[in-house]
């Protein structure tokens, strides 16, 4: 029987969402007026439309990063980032335009230093509140959303697993429906609620809220299918392709026949990659945040020669980019020094034939293809320099198991439990890297790639990280790898011990 107890917000989530809006509008505008009012600055004609233009603003670039839109399943670092981008940009432009009007009054630059500060602050702490306020709610049983799961095999486990483990989304699943079988041709993993057809009938219905498709790529027709149908429905449609599929969408969304707005997600209750959950983590994150800067500080000189001196021998461009996989559900382009000549990629050269091994292209430095600064970049590790960026936007952290291209993704999907790697933040170095992926098979590589995963979900993951930063030292000053068993020995020491089974002695 499904549950009907639909919870006191959502008849009204239309009225909560434009006070939302509103809310945000009110902030912004007591701010400039508060500080306006405090440093005494006259609310002259010039001043009142600044003001109006700024709040106008943010509610734009707010509308536009999605701010407004359903956060239930999106995390709160990806939604804070959102706020701070869109509030930064509605600064930037503060101070262009006043700039441009000159605006010759004393303290208003620093007026609009104080809103910017004060205004980012509050605007982040009402949102972080609400989603407390929310997620308190959901876990008592208001506000519930219900969903079904186009899929049974692996990847509609996955999906329901993830709902079901949190339960401060107020996903409720009310069933898993399915086609497969010996006839469908779809491994099922689980007790069905009923066919696809089922699924279409109870969402022409209006029982569910969300429906979450976790075929394979290989059931294309019955996906199509599937999203035509539901498209006459009200329920929200998400797509949680496996890798084959995801390869190929290169966005957030697909829309059909402007009916219906189809997300492409991987795991429901991460927009984004998120990995804070411990505090430990966020004694890792602070310190890629403090050294990252820290770094390109002490070497901006140093960027700025290799730039020139770059400029000047090679010429343009002088950096590349590649696509990586840092998660299941994203991947990020990751930018270094360009180190090869512009034609490298050039069939000629046959780099794939000559040094592809388990879907790595490792070229040696004696290569053609080298440059001789990009010799110098690769060998002084300066080339890898640029991926500081990614670690300052959350793409990746110092240390972790490295991002992936989708070809090596594609081999080490052949190996059970291969997905492990990702339930960590993806590195800029890592226990495999002070190894050497020459001195490892692909198994051994995943079985050490899955432990660090597991010392950061339940071991002392700031251990591991000063030992692999020790390491990966160690490797580049004296080129002297690590050896397996060493790392074994090490990641073993970072997990907690073993809880030890006590023996019931009878009478």
């Amino acid at each position: 029987m499904l549950n009907t107890r639909l919870g006191w917000i959502r008849d009204h989530h239309s009225i909560l969402n434009i006070i939302h809006r509103l809310l945000d509008v009110l902030i912004v505008l007591s701010i400039f007026l508060l500080i306006f009012s405090w440093l005494q600055i006259s609310l002259d004609s010039i001043s009142f439309s600044f003001i109006a233009v700024t709040v106008g603003l943010y509610y734009l670039t707010a509308t536009k990063y999605g701010l407004y839109l359903s956060w239930r399943t999106g995390s709160l670092w990806a939604e804070i980032k959102k706020v701070a981008w869109s509030w930064t940009l509605v600064f930037l432009l503060s101070i262009a335009s006043q700039m441009i009007i000159s605006v010759q009054v004393t303290n208003y630059r620093k007026a609009i230093l104080i809103c910017f500060f004060l205004g980012l602050l509050v605007l982040t702490s009402w949102r972080l509140c609400l989603r407390l306020l929310l997620h308190n709610l959901r876990k008592k049983g208001r506000n519930k959303k219900f969903v079904a799961i186009a899929g049974g095999g692996e990847l509609g486990m996955r999906v329901a697993d993830s709902i079901r483990h949190n339960p401060w989304t107020g996903l409720e699943i009310v069933g898993i429906y399915d086609d497969g079988g010996p006839s469908g041709g779809n491994q099922i993993d689980c007790n069905l609620s009923g066919s696809l057809v089922d699924l279409i009938t109870i969402a022409g219905n209006g029982s569910i809220d969300y429906v979450y498709i976790a075929l394979p790529a290989k059931e294309e027709q019955q996906i199509f299918k599937l999203i035509d149908e539901l498209s006459e429905t009200k329920v929200k449609l998400y797509i949680a392709p496996d890798l084959l599929m995801l390869d190929f969408l290169n966005a957030n969304q697909i829309n059909f026949d402007e009916s219906m707005n189809v997300n492409i997600i991987i795991n429901p209750l991460h927009n984004s990659t998120y990995w804070i959950k411990r505090p430990q983590h966020v004694i890792k994150r602070f310190f890629d945040i403090a050294i990252s800067v820290l770094i390109f500080v002490l070497l901006s000189p140093i960027l700025i020669l290799i730039t020139l001196i770059f400029l000047v021998l090679e010429g343009t461009p002088i950096t590349y980019q590649s696509i990586r996989y840092i998660s299941l559900n994203k991947k990020i382009h990751t930018y270094k020094f360009r180190s090869m000549v512009r034609n490298a990629t050039d069939p000629k050269h046959r780099l794939k034939e000559r040094f592809m091994r388990d879907g790595f292209l490792d070229i040696p430095l004696d290569c053609e293809v080298y440059t001789p600064i990009g010799r110098f970049l690769e060998k002084t590790q300066l080339v890898e320099i640029l991926q500081l960026i990614n670690i300052l936007f959350d793409d990746m952290s110092f240390i972790g198991n490295r991002p992936l291209p989708f070809d090596n993704l594609c081999l080490l999907k052949k190996i059970p439990g291969w997905d492990k790697r990702f339930e960590s933040p993806a590195g800029l170095t890592g226990i495999t890297q002070v190894i050497g992926k020459l001195n490892l098979t692909p198994q051994k590589r995943l079985e050490l790639e899955g432990m660090y995963s597991e010392v950061y979900a339940k071991g002392n993951i700031l251990k591991c990280d000063l030992l692999i930063i020790l390491y990966t030292a160690r490797l580049l000053l004296f080129k002297r790898d690590t050896p397996v068993e060493e790392a074994m020995i090490m990641m073993n020491r970072c997990l907690p011990p073993e809880p030890v089974a006590t023996a019931t002695v009878g009478n």
